[in-house]
């Protein structure tokens, strides 16, 4: 397979493990190169995925840029990194290479002239571009660059990179700081307690949505097993998405697994119970908007953010654990309720109770 050959090409470059920070650019060009071939094989795409779910069943740390697989003997780490709609990370200095590719949907990159930032302490832009999947680039040991993700769907990039050297790895980051500058990737803070669990579960289910995403455009039966396996860690929105990868698929597993989730097809008498019922659930208005907050220790985070005429459905919704979508009042519509009970189920935050037979709505065959 494509990955086993690109690690034995990274274990035979003639970089001493020691100097493995200071490998020159035609090396990293070379590498580079090897990676935009992995880019281009579904099967590359494929063991980088399977090795990545296998490690996020386990994670604990940070899900993003956490590595997958790290290269024997010198350490290089191969990684994720997850893109949400229009995230963006600032400014900042990478202290050891990486050879970064898009591996789904596309990225825009500011990079920075770092001659600028060392000597001037300025920030200066030098290079705006868009980078679509399967374009890698290299960013050198020193490089500064920030990149963003201006699309309305996730994206995500992959990471080969030398182990990052001690906070001494070069004297001239130690002199006077340069405004809007990192030295080294900026790390998100981790919320902790209800609302930090509640934020980790909604990102390892989007990490899994956008994986879906990925292995849509595969066809092989290995592709089917892991949209499979993404299936049974998912909670009832991450389902219904791999269900329907499955039903495309084609298959006795995907016609199987369809079935299941159209079973908790939304309608307006669908009754929905609050999942991290620890959190608290508030809602705030203004003249044309209404947002659901969650609570905890007097922190907040926005939930969803609707129309007014909406705000007295939000009220219920933070009041109750569990209703049906038809006893919200306000002034909503059919369509609009199951609008907003799909979004309650995106998020995470609640679930579909189901009884009864298994039934397949004409609606969702349509879908199909």
């Amino acid at each position: 397979m494509y990955f086993h050959t690109l690690v034995s090409q990274l274990e035979t470059l003639q970089i001493r493990r020691e100097a493995v920070r200071d490998a020159d650019r035609e090396q990293l060009r070379g590498l580079a190169d090897w990676v935009r071939l992995g880019l281009a094989h579904e099967s590359f795409a494929l063991d980088c995925m399977e090795l990545e779910l296998s490690a996020l069943g386990s994670r604990r740390g940070p899900l993003d840029l956490a590595p997958f697989f790290v290269v024997p003997h010198w350490n290089v780490e191969m990684a994720f990194a997850y893109w949400a709609p229009g995230r963006e990370i600032g400014a900042h200095q990478h202290k050891s290479w990486s050879v970064t590719g898009v591996f789904h949907n596309e990225l825009e990159i500011i990079s920075y002239d770092v001659e600028a930032a060392e000597q001037q302490r300025l920030l200066q832009k030098k290079r705006i571009y868009r980078a679509h999947r399967g374009l890698v680039g290299v960013i050198p040991q020193g490089g500064i660059h920030a990149p963003r993700n201006p699309t309305p769907r996730w994206s995500m990039s992959l990471h080969v990179s030398a182990p990052e050297p001690p906070p001494s790895w070069d004297a001239r980051a130690l002199r006077s700081p340069v405004v809007g500058l990192e030295n080294g990737h900026p790390v998100e803070p981790q919320e902790d307690g209800p609302l930090g669990e509640f934020a980790r579960q909604y990102q390892r289910q989007s990490i899994y949505r956008v994986h879906l995403d990925v292995l849509g455009r595969c066809g092989s039966s290995r592709a089917e097993r892991l949209v499979d396996a993404i299936y049974n860690r998912g909670d009832d929105e991450t389902r219904r998405r791999a269900a329907m990868v499955l039903h495309r698929l084609g298959g006795e597993l995907g016609r199987r697994r369809f079935r299941e989730v159209c079973a908790r097809e939304l309608s307006e008498d669908t009754e929905l119970t609050r999942r991290f019922r620890d959190l608290t659930l508030s809602v705030r208005t203004s003249r044309d908007r209404a947002e659901l907050l969650a609570e905890h220790d007097g922190r907040r985070r926005l939930l969803l953010r609707v129309s007014a005429t909406a705000a007295p459905a939000l009220e219920m919704i933070a009041r109750r654990s569990t209703f049906r979508l038809r006893e919200l009042p306000g002034d909503v519509s059919a369509s609009e309720l199951r609008g907003l009970g799909q979004n309650l189920l995106e998020l995470g935050l609640f679930r579909p109770i189901v009884s009864g037979p298994l039934r397949v709505p004409a609606r969702a065959l349509e879908e199909a």
